[in-house]
């Protein structure tokens, strides 16, 4: 696979902004002559909105100090690391031979990878002003309406989107809305719903993650890719379909004038195949078996529940039943993140992690609500794929 990841963190205490320059000290020392950087997530630990406004000021500012118009796509997620460090980076490099095209679409910046065969990808993070104070509803519908804006200078709609990151402030908290006790994830999946049902106009949906931060907009990063790309929705057979879910494990609250809640719309993984960029998007994964959660109160009982539903989801004879023509051989796990609700239940979490995705995979926990109150654990990750046909 010619993505490289890599996970950056600061070398020593200091304050925010210290930290930060040495996080992007590391990401310069990280790449390499053949390698271009393409995307950037900064996961910070934060207190207050208007210190997360700061934060995010503080980044924007130094990644365009830093590499100006040839800045890769970011974004500042309210999420804490694990331990003392303020900060910490998911970086994204390609190395292969690719034109990089980086551009601002509505103040948005968008990064375009244009492979010699013509394949297109895009990637972006979208939402709404990063001081505005206005609730999930709101600010998911201006995520969306960006996310439609953007596809549409590529002459892409959502049905090249193949990965999509839902970042929801306060995910579980619940307060009126349209004269209704509303759940803030609820109200995330009528709006995911709506533009969907008018945009997305052919079967399945995208790996996606719907995770909880402590501050900020609804955030959307999403991966688009060109129609000469072959996708295939991955199902896992111990699961129901996120989309399929019944009335009664969905959260409060409908949007006014639906007759139903309307259920999370992504696959559980995303098999890209396109040449030598060959690779498995892997959803947010949580201790669920057909659609009730397992492990009640039981953090290592989640876990390992999880780490199991990865196997089975992930296996090649799994992957294999969703290609037509030609089959994996091997499959390696790449990256994976690891959001955890407790932050007492880190080091046990990223302990069992370690011993299954082992020291060479980049991996890193932070602290996040899933989205059910009794869900403690969720997992995702990027793996790469060897193919024959």
């Amino acid at each position: 696979m010619n993505r490289i990841y890599s996970i950056v963190e600061p070398e020593k205490d200091g304050t925010f902004e210290a930290q930060l320059g040495q996080c992007l000290n590391s990401i310069d020392q990280c790449a390499d002559a053949n390698s271009q950087l393409y995307r950037l997530v900064f996961f910070v630990s934060v207190n207050s909105r208007s210190e997360y406004v700061n934060y995010y000021g503080l980044v924007a500012k130094s990644v365009y100090d830093r590499w100006g118009e040839g800045s890769p796509v970011f974004s500042v997620i309210a999420q804490s690391p694990l331990g003392a460090c303020k900060i910490r980076v998911e970086a994204a490099w390609i190395s292969c031979v690719v034109t990089v095209n980086r551009l601002i679409i509505n103040e948005k910046r968008v990064v375009e990878l244009v492979f010699p065969d013509g394949v297109r990808e895009v990637w972006a993070a979208v939402h709404s002003d990063w001081g505005a104070d206005c609730g999930v509803f709101d600010s998911a519908n201006v995520a969306f309406e960006n996310m439609r804006d953007i596809l549409k200078e590529f002459g892409f709609t959502f049905n090249h989107v193949v990965r999509q990151w839902n970042y929801i402030p306060g995910i579980l908290q619940c307060h009126d809305f349209q004269k209704q006790l509303s759940q803030n994830y609820q109200l995330f999946n009528e709006v995911r719903s709506y533009y969907y049902s008018i945009y997305r106009t052919k079967d399945g949906f995208p790996a996606a993650t719907g995770i909880g931060t402590s501050f900020g907009p609804v955030c959307i990063e999403f991966c688009a890719l060109s129609d000469d790309v072959d996708s295939y929705p991955v199902f896992n057979p111990a699961q129901v379909n996120p989309y399929q879910y019944g009335q009664l494990v969905l959260g409060s609250g409908s949007a006014q004038g639906m007759d139903k809640k309307q259920p999370p719309q992504f696959e559980r993984a995303r098999l890209v195949l396109s040449g030598s960029q060959s690779f498995v998007y892997v959803s947010g994964t949580a201790s669920i078996k057909g659609e009730l959660t397992v492990g009640v109160d039981d953090v290592v009982h989640q876990t390992r529940t999880t780490i199991s539903l990865l196997e089975q989801l992930t296996a090649v004879e799994n992957l294999n039943r969703s290609l037509n023509g030609q089959t994996i051989s091997e499959a390696h796990w790449c990256l994976v993140r690891v959001y955890i609700k407790n932050q007492e239940d880190f080091i046990l979490v990223r302990k069992i992690c370690l011993d299954y995705f082992g020291e060479k995979v980049a991996m890193f926990c932070v602290q996040a609500d899933v989205c059910r109150d009794n869900l403690l654990v969720e997992i995702e990750g990027v793996m790469s794929i060897s193919c024959s046909n």
